[in-house]
């Protein structure tokens, strides 16, 4: 069988995780509104948006928790393209310049800015106000933020 043929597929509002450390801190006690998880361990696969896709036919919604950084937000977008109003990004409330820099890593900003075309990742995320605004900070700032560093503001947020 096929893997696109599996009939195994989500229900409810799911979570998509970028990394391992990250996945294995969530469970039903710490992000209950969640019937269930994802890993996608860095790029999302084409697999992998294909079931998210199908889960979404069905009535699925993800909620992506990812790094706040540049790949995160391309990794997003690409699932976007596919599942479309059935995802969001997970940007946590309050989100500020002194968090980008108490937490924020600037080396690996230098690194993205210059893989990513980020002017044009501004236009896609115009009418999501907290991406957009997710895009100003790093831009403002320099920096970006790896999930390890913001695991007790997600796990706080439920």
């Amino acid at each position: 069988m096929k893997y696109s043929d599996s009939k195994l597929l989500a229900n409810g509002h799911w979570l998509s995780v970028e990394n391992h450390e990250t996945f294995h801190l969530i469970d039903e006690s710490n992000t209950s509104s969640y019937y269930g998880s994802i890993l996608l361990s860095g790029t999302p696969t084409s697999r992998q948006i294909d079931w998210m896709h199908r889960s979404s036919v069905e009535g699925a919604k993800f909620t992506h928790f990812g790094d706040l950084d540049i790949s995160a937000i391309s990794h997003y977008l690409s699932m976007k393209k596919s599942l479309k109003d059935d995802i969001q990004f997970w940007v946590p409330n309050g989100l500020s310049n002194d968090l980008f820099r108490s937490r924020g890593n600037k080396e690996l900003f230098t690194k993205q800015s210059s893989k990513h075309n980020i002017s044009k990742m501004k236009k896609e995320v115009e009418t999501d106000n907290n991406l957009r605004h997710l895009m100003d900070l790093i831009e403002e700032t320099g920096f970006v933020i790896e999930q390890e560093m913001i695991h007790e503001i997600f796990l706080e947020s439920f």
